[in-house]
């Protein structure tokens, strides 16, 4: 568990996979690059530069190629994370297997209050300057 949570804190934007989830998708939608640039407002230069990862796709025109696709941006920057549920979903099985009710109780009231701690954090982030 503790490398997965390692790897969450590290990611940083891998150019050149985010190029092929978006090509993944834009193929799967039967568009050309031609039409997902015409969705996305940008030229189909850009989308081919962005598809080989040879350029660096800014936050707003990930947010209109994301829209074109249908898709979130996390799935365009991160892949499609329920992919390693599983694997957390195990090591919770496995942090739970000897606790007690009241211990099962008390863990999973504490990791409701994460959750909500997590997400109004994201969202000041968001919503900040």
């Amino acid at each position: 568990m503790q490398r997965l949570t390692e790897e969450a804190h590290c990611m940083k934007p891998d150019y050149v996979q985010i190029g092929n989830r978006i090509r993944e998708r834009r193929r799967a939608k039967g568009y050309t690059q031609a039409v997902l640039a015409e969705k996305a407002d940008i030229s189909d230069t850009y989308v081919c530069y962005i598809e080989n990862g040879q350029k660096k796709v800014s936050m707003q025109v990930l947010m209109q190629i994301a829209e074109a696709l249908e898709v979130s941006a996390d799935c365009l920057l991160y892949g499609d994370q329920s992919a390693g549920r599983g694997e957390y979903l195990l090591e919770f099985g496995k942090l739970l297997e000897d606790c007690s009710l009241y211990e099962k109780e008390a863990i999973y009231n504490v990791s409701c209050d994460v959750k909500e701690a997590l997400r109004k954090l994201q969202f000041l982030i968001e919503h900040s300057g």
